[in-house]
């Protein structure tokens, strides 16, 4: 039976602010080969998008559809509705921008 060296590393960190902190984290793990990538907000379904956005339901399920629409990742029910919607950033800004020459 192959024995292996206990290895145990204590490390006490002081930062100005969190996001210096995370920006050296990133940098270390980067450095050993993780990658790390932004905190994903949680799936809504398009009710729950439409009240956090003070929008229609009809207009976020309207702009999905729409040859504009950023890439966000949908799930459909087995009836081929959108039940979840991982909304990002980009995607928000689409929704609540108005559309040239249409009403949503």
């Amino acid at each position: 039976m192959a024995t292996f060296p206990i290895l145990m590393v204590r490390v006490t960190l002081e930062s100005p602010s969190t996001q210096d902190l995370a920006d050296w984290a990133i940098k270390l793990l980067d450095g050993l080969g993780y990658t790390v990538s932004p905190k994903q907000r949680a799936p809504e379904t398009p009710q729950q998008l439409a009240t956090r956005l003070n929008l229609s339901r009809r207009l976020i399920l309207r702009r999905l559809a729409h040859p504009g629409c950023p890439q966000v990742r949908v799930v459909h029910s087995q009836g081929g509705r959108v039940s979840l919607i991982f909304a990002t950033p980009e995607f928000e800004a689409f929704l609540k921008r108005p559309l040239r020459g249409a009403d949503g």
